[in-house]
């Protein structure tokens, strides 16, 4: 059964510091966000997770770092879900209300037209001054999530074999203004802005299903915004997830003004026992069923009572809240497309295990190497002698890593087992090394692939997540599907689909970063540069030949990698290409995915 699952928490307000009430009500939500297929077993697997606003108290470095590690951090280890797949929002609390001072005085005070606001929301600078009070805020995205902005973000993936995107909106950047009565006032005062609803909307517009995720509801905006804003957001969007009202609902919006689902979380946190039950503490958890048409919202709130989370019967008695689907919300698309004149797999099967997403490779032929009269055309830079000849092999249905391993991935098993951390004392490697103090990678690498790993290294973690490395056969195959092309994407090369060349980044990318841009025609990604992958196969000379002694595992002779590296050029990142060296060595430019039977 097709389906989308997320997890949409909201309203976190951390104030740093300690806080026994809050640590109670944490601790029993990451146990309830672990056990969540107890409330339904169609939640074990989540595509993404939703944060809606209001993570600091009053928007300081140390609230964001501190709610980061002991709330957000964790709830991706308990969920597995991938850094990139968690997308968050402003909120009014996440403005640093100190830095108002650092701005023109047109924008301390209380907006009243949108002409007033037009001109800051349109040019880049003005906007970046506009900005500047979520500088703490900017600072945890660069370091955590940067593939997230304060302003207009925007993500577009797989899931459900549908197409997903969540557009992040910026509705908090004109809170705790004044006015000329000498007020302060949020309600009815606040902007979206068109040219940010556009910005967002552009790259998800094709989408399948559209999600849009704002902090304020529709009726905290000024009468001039709500009238530009909401018919449009309404129009495009098939779910809106809100924070900022501390009382959890859903809400079906079938009109002249669109078709959408609106969903708001509650608060997750704003104290322990709230003398008002109905702004209890309160998440949620939401189901799409594709194929039936339908949606659920599992909402959960805290009963101080019991001291633990539990299904929110107050908000509604029967338990999971079901809807029908938005009319609009595209069927899966059934046609295979075209690029460059070779096939173009409309739907890969993506599969997530044990918190990680899986690409089927089915069984059949496909053509391995290059031709001679390639090799002669390449030879110019390099040899490329062991890629010929060209031949047939007939591999059986597989799954591989969608994504290289990580460094955050990496990281569960060297605790788990003990065994020793990536690190070379070189200059190249400066930038991959792990710290032997700490077992732990330099911040803000989470998402690259892991590197300065042997081959040992990598079967001995392929065997502990209950895997294997691929063989070259299967690795090729995953790579440039059954047309022979020459990158995963096509046959011709295109420097803004991978991390390679000689005058690129210098450097490894999180393994996200190219996403659908480098993808195969299966779905796997990030398979050109970067860095090399190992396999489990002997480098021996072509026809490739299983059953000739070049996959014995026995430690003998050097071992094939692939996909090359983020320093090399275009050829040398082809799919055909190979590498191979020492199963000993520990390169700062090699790192590995796993391979799992299909019937996993």
């Amino acid at each position: 059964m097709p389906g989308i699952s997320w997890l949409h928490l909201s309203d976190w307000h951390h104030k740093g510091g300690p806080d026994w009430d809050r640590s109670v009500v944490l601790e029993k939500l990451l146990d309830r966000v672990e056990r969540r297929a107890e409330i339904a077993p169609e939640l074990a697997a989540l595509d993404f997770i939703v944060f809606s606003g209001d993570l600091a108290f009053s928007g300081t470095k140390d609230q964001f770092d501190a709610a980061w590690s002991q709330l957000l951090e964790p709830v991706l280890q308990r969920t597995g879900v991938p850094v990139n797949r968690l997308f968050i929002v402003p909120g009014n609390h996440d403005l640093e209300r100190s830095r108002f001072d650092m701005l023109p005085a047109a924008l301390v005070q209380g907006v009243k037209s949108r002409d007033q606001i037009l001109p800051w929301l349109t040019d880049a600078q003005r906007r970046e001054r506009l900005l500047d009070p979520f500088h703490s805020y900017s600072d945890l995205l660069k370091n955590r999530l940067p593939h997230q902005a304060a302003w207009a973000c925007s993500a577009v993936f797989d899931a459900g074999g549908r197409t997903a995107a969540v557009a992040g909106l910026n509705s908090s950047f004109l809170c705790g203004r004044t006015y000329p009565d000498g007020s302060e006032r949020d309600y009815g005062g606040l902007v979206v802005g068109e040219p940010q609803l556009h910005e967002a909307l552009k790259p998800i517009a094709k989408a399948d299903i559209r999600i849009f995720v704002v902090h304020h509801p529709f009726d905290w905006l000024a009468e001039f915004d709500r009238n530009d804003v909401r018919r449009q957001l309404l129009t495009a969007a098939h779910f809106v997830l809100t924070g900022h009202v501390h009382q959890a609902e859903v809400r079906a919006e079938a009109g002249t003004d669109g078709d959408s689902v609106i969903i708001p979380a509650g608060a997750s946190y704003d104290r322990r026992n709230s003398p008002d039950q109905r702004y209890v503490n309160s998440f949620n958890f939401v189901h799409l069923d594709l194929d039936g048409g339908s949606g659920t919202v599992f909402m959960q709130s805290w009963s101080e009572k019991n001291t633990r989370w539990v299904p929110d019967l107050d908000t509604y008695p029967d338990g999971p809240f079901s809807f029908t689907l938005p009319k609009n919300l595209k069927k899966a698309p059934q046609v295979k497309a075209t690029l460059e004149g070779v096939v173009v797999r409309s739907q890969p099967e993506i599969r997530r295990i044990r918190g990680r997403e899986y690409c089927l490779i089915p069984a059949g032929l496909f053509t391995m190497g290059t031709t001679p009269q390639r090799a002669a055309e390449l030879s110019k830079t390099s040899r490329y002698d062991n890629e010929i000849p060209q031949h047939t092999v007939t591999v059986e249905s597989f799954l591989i890593g969608r994504y290289p391993v990580t460094n955050r991935e990496y990281k569960e098993f060297v605790d788990a087992t003990g065994r020793a951390v990536p690190f070379r004392d070189d200059e190249w490697s400066r930038n991959m090394n792990w710290d032997s103090a700490t077992r732990t990678y330099l911040p803000g690498r989470d998402d690259h692939p892991v590197a300065l790993v042997s081959w040992y290294d990598a079967q001995a973690y392929c065997q502990w997540l209950g895997g294997r490395l691929p063989t070259e056969a299967e690795w090729e195959k995953a790579a440039r599907g059954e047309d022979g092309r020459q990158w995963p994407w096509g046959n011709t090369w295109q420097d803004d689909r991978c991390n390679a060349g000689l005058d690129g980044i210098q450097n490894t990318t999180p393994v996200y970063q190219y996403e659908e841009r480098g993808q195969s025609p299966y779905g796997v990604r990030d398979m050109a540069g970067n860095v090399w992958e190992w396999t489990s196969s002997h480098p021996d000379p072509y026809p490739y030949d299983a059953g000739d002694g070049r996959e014995s595992l026995a430690p003998v002779g050097k071992r094939a990698h692939r996909g090359g590296a983020w320093l090399l050029p275009p050829a040398l990142v082809r799919c055909a290409a190979r590498g191979s060296t020492d199963p000993r060595d520990f390169g700062f430019n090699l790192g590995f995915r796993v391979a799992l039977p299909a019937a996993t």
